[in-house]
């Protein structure tokens, strides 16, 4: 579905929370669902993310069930995106639902302290300039993960994969994303080992 400023006066948006990774650093449990101070890891990022009143789906690989007896919509990678590392989620979520909305925001899971406050002002920039990518970068690096893409880029990132080339930051580059700077690193502390959910 193509996006131009003639056809869409507004961005119709859901969002998408990455929760398919392997999670090798965490001895393979499937991370989402690791409780961190009372509540799935996952949670905090809906959370922060629902505020905003639109809807919410969950791309996971295993463990459906814990998810939807929570009521989130998932979705598993495709097949064709498989072993793409984070781009796999982010494919299948263009490709599953590019005839639903104009834009899709992206959250990885495993940033607890994400605020809703990022999530919106990606969502502002894209109404700006809805035909552009747009991503989190901090003063120690980037956060490519939370980032609001528009669907149309679907056809770019499947020529992209097609070549064997699997890193975020290669592709952002080829579509010409934008950064958008966030003072506050602290938002984007990840949760990669069992030891730090205590």
């Amino acid at each position: 579905m193509l996006i131009n400023h003639e056809t869409h006066t507004e961005c119709q948006v859901i969002c998408v929370i990455l929760a398919g990774g392997q999670a090798i650093r965490m001895e393979g449990k499937n991370k989402a669902l690791q409780q961190y101070k009372g509540k799935p890891l996952y949670y905090y990022v809906y959370e922060a993310i629902k505020g905003m009143q639109l809807p919410v789906k969950i791309n996971v690989n295993k463990d459906h069930d814990m998810f939807e007896s929570n009521q989130m919509d998932t979705f598993s990678d495709h097949l064709c995106f498989t072993d793409c590392g984070p781009l796999s989620g982010i494919a299948t979520g263009l490709s599953m639902h590019q005839e639903e909305c104009s834009h899709i925001l992206f959250s990885p899971c495993d940033t607890p302290l994400v605020s809703s406050a990022v999530f919106e002002q990606l969502l502002k920039a894209s109404k700006k300039e809805p035909l552009t990518t747009f991503y989190i970068e901090t003063s120690s690096g980037v956060q490519p993960l939370h980032v609001i893409m528009p669907v149309a880029v679907l056809g770019c990132l499947m020529n992209f994969l097609k070549n064997k080339q699997y890193k975020v930051m290669r592709f952002y580059k080829e579509i010409a994303a934008k950064s958008i700077l966030w003072e506050d690193e602290t938002l984007f502390k990840n949760i990669n080992y069992l030891d730090e959910l205590t």
